[in-house]
């Protein structure tokens, strides 16, 4: 990802060549390109209304105020010799300015609890509905079993630690949601053909996908326990959250038409892809041992263009609304 400092004004506009500036904002609302400033916030939001002033001139009006978010949360760090200035590609031909950000786009491995937080307020910021698409973030199957001597039936008497790490896996996407940020949608695959299976012949039960699908499609109450249950462990300083549990139950656990299944779609159904998932964290994360608290998996945030459609067999389970204290 190439960074830019965007501490100094262009001196002369004349220079400034009009496609560059086009693509520098499309780098920009793409994540291309980050800007940086040594400035204090108390003087960022002045200057950010002077560099509007001058894409407006060369834009036209309106060109700049699609990607503002953007420029209004700069990444504050210090400037080394060797670093770039942003008017410096402004008065060059496109072609620098994109072979640059091109060979920067390796993205880095996310690889601690800070890095996901910084790495997913990035991508979300100024967003207000935030949706993420993991198969394995509510998978619960094997808790939602109850092994008798007569069958296999249902749980529906939980507590929290019987959810641990889908709890604490949820509350680091809550502690990287930007403040603008007021619901937040799950979809999962919160059951298992796979799982059911495994766990029944370790208690030398014999099943059938077609005894799976009868306990599958009665299985609403003790999944709406479940998802009460995770639900009362989550946790979102300062702002009332909506959040909405959504199941895509099908018979042989596949995601119909779906491409991904690890992704994060925000403003402007724009989406980033999470390699390793979100279900990352097995144990409570608190705000001094983010940077101390590794994720398993490992992961890459990478932005794509487009994702695919919805699948199409969805059950909304549980929706409830985080009041902090």
């Amino acid at each position: 990802m190439l960074e830019l400092w965007v501490d100094a004004l262009p001196e002369k506009l004349a220079k400034i060549d009009a496609t560059t500036c086009q693509d520098f904002l499309r780098l920009i609302e793409n994540q291309s390109v980050v800007l940086c400033t040594e400035k204090t916030n108390t003087e960022w939001n002045d200057f950010v209304n002077e560099w509007q002033t001058i894409f407006d001139k060369i834009l036209g009006i309106g060109k700049f105020e699609a990607c503002r978010t953007y420029w209004l949360m700069p990444r504050s760090k210090e400037k080394k010799p060797g670093d770039y200035n942003a008017q410096t590609f402004l008065s060059e031909t496109p072609d620098q300015l994109l072979r640059i950000a091109l060979e920067r786009k390796q993205e880095p491995v996310v690889t601690n609890a800070m890095e996901f937080v910084n790495q997913f307020g990035m991508f979300t910021s100024g967003s207000k509905q935030i949706t993420v698409f993991d198969r394995y973030l509510l998978s619960i199957q094997e808790q939602l079993m109850h092994l008798t001597e007569s069958g296999i039936e249902y749980q529906t008497d939980f507590q929290q630690k019987h959810f641990n790490r889908q709890i604490h896996s949820l509350n680091l996407i809550l502690r990287s949601l930007p403040e603008s940020v007021v619901e937040l949608k799950i979809y999962s695959d919160m059951l298992s053909w796979r799982i059911f299976r495994n766990v029944a012949l370790l208690k030398g039960i014999e099943t059938s996908k077609e005894e799976y699908y009868t306990w599958a499609s009665n299985s609403f109450e003790a999944r709406k326990a479940a998802m009460k249950c995770i639900f009362e462990g989550l946790i979102r300083k300062n702002i009332p959250t909506t959040i909405t549990f959504i199941d895509c139950f099908q018979p042989n656990s596949q995601y119909t038409n779906m491409e991904h299944d690890r992704f994060v779609n925000y403003s402007q159904n724009r989406s980033f892809i999470s390699s390793g998932g979100f279900n990352n964290v097995w144990s409570a994360v608190s705000e001094d041992e983010l940077e101390k608290t590794d994720l398993h998996p490992k992961t890459f945030m990478i932005q794509v263009p487009d994702t695919a459609p919805t699948p199409p067999n969805l059950r909304m389970i549980h929706k409830d609304c985080i009041v902090p204290n």
